[in-house]
């Protein structure tokens, strides 16, 4: 039977990575279940199960005496966001008031959630952590009850170290330090390797959240030109070298936030490649790469790492337990003293408890098991609300579509006003993150972030042909 559910499940991926190649198109008849039984040797009940999995994704759909066909309103008919193709300038950070409100109101529980980054409390392993609090006698207490070293629990660290065996060459215990979450790595990684006034390089557009740290540091922002679909353009990164004192650079190369980007191996190796030739080191954060929809996780920029220069930052606030706060921060030789000495000055160690619990967890081999089940759910809701978005918005929107994470980058009509449409969507009870709050410059006023943390319901439908109304009523 697990064999069986293996196959149709590998079937199913397989013509689903077909029509998102676009080798298949909208309207295209997929083989009948017999032809592909005969072809593939698999049973008959093996080729329709893989059917079934297409058409509860919402990409195929049967037509009665006729067969199994693709959706012809199916997601990628729509063009991917336009991006910035020159470099900037170095800037201050300066935000508007409304990054400030956005947090605030994508937690806020009577909102639609299309613009919390967070998962909802309906996909988190609930029971499981629940169990292995339960399992705590009072005499496992007593040690919980105290501070762990400043660089995180032993126990944890190894875990976390087998865990990115594979990943990030030669790694070590004394490597990987334990954090209050991803945002603490971003800002230990940054207070090592930065003074006040050096200039940080980030996508364009970046997540406000850096933006918010990289002013309270005092650091000069620079954004560089960033392919909403396949991340950082190297071509651009160089020329900003050469031109501009670039001190660190801060990128997501895994699903970034908020466009979802993807950087390929061979662009990730030429990207750390050209700054082991600077010798300027980056800070890669990674926390949404586990929640990747193909057949393996994405590498990190730090495969390709030969001097120590790259920074690994993650978490578990965006796939298991936010609440937890989390994170950890991979680096090497003097940067990685440095960082551990500035965490037992910040806030001395992170959560024991939670660093217990997190641990018996991944003892317990559960993590890859609720993974595969959180991506397929996740997977689900994107592709749903990127049919939504298709059929609720007006000619001339553009779409995004990850290839893991969970959040779509929307470019509306140019005549259209993101900002607007974020303060209309909250009278209408609906979060979403106007484009303007990611970035620095004024090259996303037309832009949104819509967030796919919930399961794909009535009320987010909805919402969706609500803010399609919303962009539509903004022409007239």
């Amino acid at each position: 039977m697990e064999t069986q559910s293996f196959l149709y499940k590998q079937l199913a991926a397989d013509i689903e990575s077909q029509i998102r190649r676009g080798e298949l198109r909208p309207g295209d008849k997929l083989p009948s279940l017999r032809i592909l039984q005969d072809k593939l040797g698999m049973s008959l009940n093996t080729v329709y199960q893989a059917y079934m999995e297409l058409e509860a994704m919402g990409l195929v759909e049967a037509q009665a005496k006729s067969g199994f066909f693709i959706k012809k309103n199916r997601l990628l008919n729509m063009a991917a966001p336009r991006f910035a193709r020159k470099p900037d300038r170095p800037r201050k950070v300066r935000l508007s008031d409304i990054t400030n409100t956005v947090v605030a109101n994508s937690l806020n529980p009577d909102l639609v959630p299309l613009g919390a980054s967070t998962l909802s409390p309906d996909l988190l392993p609930q029971k499981h952590l629940t169990r292995i609090m339960r399992g705590i006698t009072p005499e496992m207490m007593a040690p919980l009850l105290q501070y762990t070293p400043s660089e995180g629990s032993l126990e944890l660290r190894r875990k976390l170290t087998f865990r990115m065996l594979g990943l990030v060459p030669d790694i070590r215990e004394r490597d990987v330090t334990i954090t209050n979450g991803c945002s603490e790595a971003v800002a230990l990684a940054l207070l090592a390797t930065t003074d006040r006034g050096d200039v940080v390089a980030v996508e364009s557009p970046t997540h406000f959240g850096f933006l918010q740290l990289l002013r309270e540091l005092g650091l000069l922002v620079m954004e560089l030109p960033t392919d909403p679909l396949s991340g950082v353009v190297t071509e651009g990164l160089s020329q900003v070298l050469r031109d501009n004192k670039v001190r660190v650079c801060l990128l997501m190369p895994n699903f970034q936030n908020p466009m979802g980007a993807l950087m390929t191996d061979s662009r990730k190796e030429e990207l750390v490649a050209i700054l082991h030739e600077a010798n300027i080191p980056v800070i890669e954060d990674d926390i949404y790469a586990e929640m990747h929809f193909g057949k393996k996780r994405p590498r990190l920029l730090k495969h390709w790492d030969q001097k120590g220069l790259v920074i690994t930052c993650s978490s578990f606030s965006k796939i298991l337990a936010p609440g937890f706060r989390v994170g950890w921060v991979v680096a090497n030789g003097d940067v990685a003293d440095r960082i551990r000495r500035l965490k037992a000055g910040f806030s001395m160690a992170a959560p024991t408890l939670q660093q217990h619990v997190l641990t018996q967890f991944l003892a317990e081999g559960a993590l890859d098991r609720y993974l595969r089940l959180l991506r397929a759910s996740v997977y689900n809701q994107v592709l749903k609300t990127a049919m939504a978005v298709q059929h609720a918005f007006p000619e001339g929107s553009r779409l995004s579509v990850p290839e893991g994470g969970n959040m779509l980058w929307i470019e509306l009509p140019s005549w259209a006003d993101g900002t607007r449409l974020y303060q209309e969507a909250l009278e209408k009870g609906i979060s979403i993150v106007p484009g303007a709050a990611f970035s620095t410059t004024d090259h996303f006023g037309h832009y949104i972030r819509l967030s796919c943390t919930s399961p794909f319901s009535e009320p987010v439908e909805a919402a969706v042909n609500t803010l399609g109304e919303l962009v539509r009523s903004q022409q007239l």
